[in-house]
């Protein structure tokens, strides 16, 4: 029965790391895309460059 146990919970873990590493590839966009904004942002306007910054502090 502890040996079934151990077998079900090795299936439970690479479901949990998926969805981690699916939340961390997304995560990454945004922050690909977040900045790709702000370098454009900052070389024609730097208030809205600043305003940005400050939206990121709240989120």
């Amino acid at each position: 029965m502890s040996s079934d146990d151990h077998h079900h919970h090795q299936l439970h873990k690479p479901k949990v790391l998926d969805k981690i590493s699916h939340k961390i590839a997304n995560l990454k966009e945004d922050i690909v895309e977040a900045v790709r904004d702000r370098t454009h942002s900052t070389s024609s306007d730097r208030r809205s460059s600043i305003s940005s910054d400050n939206l990121s502090v709240n989120l």
